[in-house]
C-alpha cells in the first residue's frame, strides 16, 4: 500500500512540474504586445499642454518644468503662449514674438532634445492660430459668398450682377463678432483688413415650384403673440428677433402659419449665440404637432452660427420652431451620424460587447484587434463598484485581464458558449481594464479561487494632522474622527490646498500575521491623492479607488508608526481667496475661473482623508479540487501555520487519506508537520484533525512520503 501511494505521488509531482514548465514556455517571452504593455514605449505615454501665461517666462523655469515632465513620465508637450491665466509672475517679462521670446523657444527645443521629450508649438499667440498681424488677408481662411439675381425668360440679360458680401465674418454677410459669444446689441468691432476675389458665375433654371417665402406672407406669431416678422424673412443674417421665455416655464416658440399647405424639405436657422436647443415642428391644424428635426444636433467641437436641417418632404400649414434653452452634455453635441446601436442593427451585426445591467450602471468599451488577438477596453463610468457579467463576441480564446494602472496581467474566469465568451468583471468606481483574448483555452470554462476579506481593526481617532507653512492653515490640528477639511470650522483648513500629513501610532497584535494572508490598509475615501508610509518606509502614492495598500511586509508586532500624506486640488484655496479680504489671501492672485468670474456660489470640493480607515486580512478561498495523475490537488493552504487546516485529508477507499498537493512554479507544495527532525506526513482516519506545529511548508521537486501510524 505504501509503495503504491509513493508511486502515484511521484507521478503527480512530475505531471505537475511538466504542466507548469509547458505553460511557461507557451507564453512566449517575445510577445511584443505584452512587453509593450508592461513597459510602455514613449509613443504610448501622455503629452501635455504647456501654457506660458502673461509673458512670465525664464530659462530656469523652462528647465525645471521640462525636467519635471521627464520625471513624471510625460513624453512631450505643446507649447502655448497665452495672455490670460494666472500663476507665478516674474519681474522681467518676455513678450510673444520678441528676440528674447524666440531665444527662450530655442532653449526649450534644446532642453527637449536633451531630455528626449517630444515638442510641439502653437503657430501663434493664444488660440488664434490662423489670425494675427503676420497673416495677410489673402493668406487667411476664406468663406464662399454669393448674390442672387432672378431673370424672367426667355430673354437675354446684360447687366452688372449685385456685389456678394465682402465683409469679414464666419458665414455670408454675418458680421465679424456677431457669432458665438457676442451679446445681442453689442457694438460691432472696428473694421479690419479683408480680401475679396471673384470666383464664378453660375446660371441655372429655377425649379417651377420654388417660391420666395416672403411672397407668401405667412402669419408669424410667438408664445407672446403676433410680431413683426420682417427680420425673419429678409434673408439677412445680421437681423433677428428676440423671443422672451414664458414666465411660468415651458418652451418659447415662433410659428409660421400659411393660408395653404406649404411643402418644405429643410429649414435654415441662424443664432448669434449658436444654434439653439429645441425642435422644428409641423401641424395641419395648429393643435397637434409632429417633430421634423431636433436642435442643435451633432455639430462637432464648436457649433456654427448657421445651420440647415433637412427632413422628409412635408406639407403643412403650420411650422413651429420650439426653443427649450435646455443645457447640452458634450456627448449630445459632439457625435455625428446615427447612433452606433442603430447602425449595427441595420447591418445585422451582433453586439461586440454586452453586460448585465444593474440600476444606474454604465459601462463604456472599445474593441480592436492586433493580429489574432482581440483587445477590449472596458470602463466603469459610475462612482460605484460594479460586479457584472460581460459577454464578448469572441470564441475559442481564453480571457485575460490586463490592468493599465499597474501593468499586471492575470488570467480571468470565463465561459465559452454559443459563439460568445462570458467574463465576470468586478470593477471599482471609475476603474477600467483591458480584457484580452489571445490564446487557445485548455477548456471551455475556467474558475479561479476567490479572495475573502475580513476587517481586523478600524483605526479611529485621534489623528494628528500637520499642514505646511504659509498656505493659510494652522501648523497642526487633532481630529477625534476623520472628516473632510471642508467641514472644519477653521477657514484655513476648510479652504486649504496642498499636502497635509496624517500620523498615528497603531498597535499590531501577533495574531494579525498568518501565512498566505495579505494585510491591507484600506483608507476608505480619499480626496484626492495619498502617499502612505509605515515605520518610515514609503510604500507609494495612491490616486484612485480603491485606496488599499499592502502593508504585510512592513508591519511588525507591537507599535507601528503610520503616516499618510494627502494632497487635494488647488481649487479650494482659490475659492477661499476669492471670499477672503485682500489682507487674508494666501495666493498672489486667485485667478479667474474659465467661463466666468468665479463670483457665484463658492463650494469647495471635499478634501482630505475621509475614511473610514481599516486593516483588512485577505485570503484566497478554496478552489474546487482537481486531479493530477490521479491525486487530488487542493489549492488552499491559506490557513497553514498555527491554524487547523480546512479538511487537509482526502479520503481513500473510505478508510485512509493522504495530504493534498499544490503545484507551484518550481515544484510541489505539500502540507508538512514536523514531528521529528525531518518532514513526516501522517495518514489518519477521517474526521480526525491535524494541526501544524511549526507552520512550515516543504517545497521540493522530488520527495518521498514517510508514513507513521
Amino acid at each position: 500500500m505504501i509503495r503504491i501511494l509513493k508511486a502515484i505521488v511521484s507521478a503527480a509531482a512530475l505531471a505537475s512540474l511538466s504542466a507548469i514548465v509547458g505553460g511557461t514556455l507557451a507564453q512566449g517571452p517575445g510577445d511584443a504586445l505584452e512587453l509593450g504593455f508592461k513597459n510602455p514605449p514613449d509613443s504610448a505615454k501622455p503629452r501635455t499642454w504647456w501654457h506660458w501665461t502673461g509673458s512670465n517666462i525664464t530659462k530656469e523655469g523652462i528647465t525645471k518644468d521640462l525636467e519635471w515632465m521627464k520625471r513624471a513620465g510625460i513624453a512631450g508637450f505643446q507649447l502655448a503662449d497665452v495672455s490670460m491665466g494666472s500663476g507665478q509672475a516674474v519681474d522681467t517679462k518676455i513678450a510673444f514674438g520678441t528676440p528674447e521670446w524666440l531665444d527662450a523657444v530655442r532653449h526649450v527645443a534644446s532642453e527637449a532634445d536633451r531630455l528626449g521629450l517630444e515638442m510641439a508649438i502653437f503657430s501663434s499667440a493664444g488660440w488664434s492660430e490662423t489670425g494675427g498681424p503676420w497673416v495677410k488677408p489673402e493668406q487667411a481662411m476664406k468663406k464662399l459668398v454669393w448674390s442672387e439675381t432672378a431673370v424672367e425668360g426667355p430673354r437675354s440679360f446684360i447687366g452688372k450682377l449685385p456685389q456678394p458680401p465682402s465683409n469679414n465674418g464666419p458665414i455670408r454677410n454675418l458680421s465679424t463678432g456677431a457669432g458665438r459669444g457676442k451679446p445681442a446689441g453689442a457694438p460691432a468691432p472696428p473694421p479690419d483688413p479683408t480680401y475679396y476675389g471673384d470666383s464664378a458665375v453660375v446660371a441655372y433654371r429655377t425649379p417651377a415650384e420654388e417660391v420666395n417665402l416672403a411672397d407668401l406672407h405667412p402669419k408669424v406669431t410667438t408664445n407672446t403673440g403676433a410680431i413683426d416678422a420682417a427680420a425673419l424673412l429678409d434673408d439677412d443674417l445680421n437681423t433677428a428677433v428676440t423671443i422672451p421665455a414664458p414666465e411660468g416655464g415651458g418652451p418659447a416658440w415662433v410659428q409660421y402659419e400659411f393660408a395653404q399647405p406649404f411643402r418644405a424639405r429643410a429649414v435654415s436657422i441662424a443664432g448669434r449665440g449658436g444654434i439653439p436647443v429645441g425642435r422644428v415642428l409641423a401641424s395641419d391644424h395648429g393643435t397637434s404637432f409632429q417633430t421634423l428635426a431636433v436642435l442643435p444636433g451633432p455639430q462637432g467641437y464648436r457649433g456654427g452660427s448657421v445651420r440647415t436641417f433637412a427632413f422628409p418632404e412635408t406639407n403643412a400649414r403650420f411650422y413651429r420652431l420650439e426653443l427649450s434653452a435646455a443645457p447640452l452634455s458634450p456627448a449630445a453635441v459632439m457625435n455625428g451620424g446615427l447612433p452606433l446601436a442603430e447602425v449595427l442593427a441595420s447591418l445585422r451585426v451582433p453586439r461586440d460587447f454586452e453586460y448585465s445591467r444593474a440600476l444606474d450602471s454604465e459601462m463604456s468599451w472599445i474593441h480592436r484587434q492586433a493580429g489574432d488577438t482581440d483587445i477590449f477596453f472596458v470602463a466603469n463610468r459610475t462612482d460605484r463598484f460594479q460586479d457584472t457579467e460581460a459577454r464578448f463576441r469572441v470564441r475559442g480564446k481564453a480571457a485575460e485581464l490586463w490592468h493599465p494602472d499597474t501593468g499586471a496581467i492575470e488570467p480571468a474566469e470565463y465561459t465559452i458558449a454559443d459563439g460568445r465568451t462570458t467574463v465576470p468583471l468586478r470593477l471599482a468606481e471609475r476603474e477600467s481594464v483591458f480584457v484580452v483574448f489571445r490564446r487557445a483555452p485548455s477548456s471551455p470554462s475556467r474558475r479561479l479561487p476567490r479572495t475573502a476579506g475580513a476587517i481586523m481593526a478600524a483605526l479611529s481617532g485621534p489623528w494628528e494632522v500637520s499642514f505646511p507653512p504659509n498656505l493659510g492653515a494652522p501648523a497642526k490640528i487633532q481630529l477625534q474622527k476623520l472628516e473632510p477639511w471642508t467641514a472644519n470650522q477653521d477657514d484655513g483648513v476648510k479652504y486649504f490646498s496642498g499636502t497635509a500629513t496624517y500620523t498615528k501610532s497603531v498597535e499590531v497584535p501577533p495574531t494579525w500575521f498568518r501565512p498566505e494572508a495579505k494585510i491591507l490598509l484600506d483608507l476608505g475615501m480619499v480626496k484626492d491623492l495619498a502617499e502612505v508610509s509605515v515605520n518610515g518606509k514609503t510604500l507609494g502614492t495612491w490616486w484612485k479607488p480603491p485606496y488599499q495598500v499592502d502593508v504585510a511586509g512592513v508591519l511588525k508586532p507591537g507599535a507601528n508608526q503610520l503616516e499618510i500624506k494627502v494632497t487635494n486640488e488647488w481649487t479650494n484655496r482659490q475659492m477661499g481667496d476669492r471670499l477672503a479680504p485682500v489682507e487674508k489671501r494666501v495666493l498672489a492672485t486667485a485667478g479667474v475661473m474659465m467661463g466666468g468670474s468665479g463670483r457665484g456660489p463658492q463650494t469647495p470640493p471635499e478634501s482630505g482623508l475621509i475614511g473610514p480607515v481599516t486593516v483588512v486580512s485577505v485570503e484566497t478561498a478554496s478552489a474546487p479540487a482537481t486531479m493530477v495523475a490521479g491525486i487530488p490537488v487542493n489549492y488552499d493552504e491559506a490557513r497553514a501555520g498555527s491554524y487547523a487546516l480546512p479538511n487537509p485529508l482526502v479520503l481513500i477507499n473510505g478508510k485512509q487519506a493522504i495530504l493534498s498537493l499544490r503545484p507551484v512554479e518550481h515544484g510541489i507544495v505539500i502540507y508538512a508537520w514536523h514531528f521529528s527532525a525531518r518532514p513526516q506526513y501522517v495518514v489518519a482516519p477521517v474526521p480526525q484533525s491535524l494541526h501544524c506545529r511549526t507552520g512550515k511548508v516543504f517545497v521540493s521537486q522530488y520527495f518521498h512520503l514517510i508514513f507513521t501510524p
